[in-house]
């Protein structure tokens, strides 16, 4: 039997996180380029100091790479080809869009705000703009995905929890390494979280909706 109620919760909060994830987004830009408010990016900057060992800022770079490309597009393959053999071609197809349309939406809201990226960065400074960041976007999108898959049929509570909180340590950990490496702004990466969260809810919303229309021409 459909459970309508629980549906209708989750369209609820993925609609919330939609909304307070764009007005937060909004709010960062506006402050950045309306209001010419830098403090946020000035205190970091002011707490990272001189870079520190060798081996440290490997280390650095190695996190920076999950959120990278080079990572993540071999992993959304591995994904989507596990659904396709499993004959879930919704899955898949929700995957495959969820990818997409973050590295697009990341992409195109790059261009159209420009924003240069920090001087002297600790490894080679991409060619794209700075804000948002895309490797926080990416991330973030990537391993709260992952972990909702990986969760989605009936694990115990706790392990989800975990599951969760773990996808998020590792986003988190990847927006830190950007800017410890200097190729982004605290504010970059901030924004780039909110992007992630406002596309994984929409994806979330669609698919609802294709899990819900399955169920029901079941019926």
């Amino acid at each position: 039997m459909f459970d309508e109620n629980y549906a209708k919760r989750i369209f609820q909060l993925s609609v919330l996180v939609i909304l307070l994830s764009a007005l937060s987004f909004c709010f960062i830009a506006w402050q950045l380029f309306v209001a010419q408010n830098v403090t946020l990016d000035q205190y970091f900057v002011s707490l990272q100091g001189s870079p520190s060992s060798v081996g440290f800022n490997s280390w650095m770079r190695r996190i920076s790479f999950l959120g990278s490309s080079q990572f993540l597009l071999p992993a959304y393959l591995v994904m989507v080809a596990y659904y396709i053999i499993n004959r879930s071609g919704k899955t898949a197809l929700v995957i495959s869009l969820t990818g997409i349309g973050a590295f697009l939406l990341s992409s195109m809201l790059k261009t159209i705000v420009s924003r240069p990226r920090p001087l002297n960065g600790l490894i080679a400074h991409p060619s794209t703009f700075s804000f948002p960041s895309g490797h926080s976007t990416s991330s973030l999108t990537f391993f709260l995905l992952l972990a909702f898959f990986a969760t989605r049929r009936n694990m115990n509570p706790g392990f989800r929890l975990l599951m969760f909180c773990l996808a998020v340590m590792i986003a988190v950990s990847i927006g830190l390494s950007r800017i410890y490496l200097n190729v982004h702004f605290p504010s970059d990466v901030l924004a780039g979280f909110c992007v992630a969260l406002f596309w994984l809810a929409c994806m979330r919303i669609l698919y609802l909706r294709l899990s819900t229309r399955h169920r029901l021409e079941g019926t």
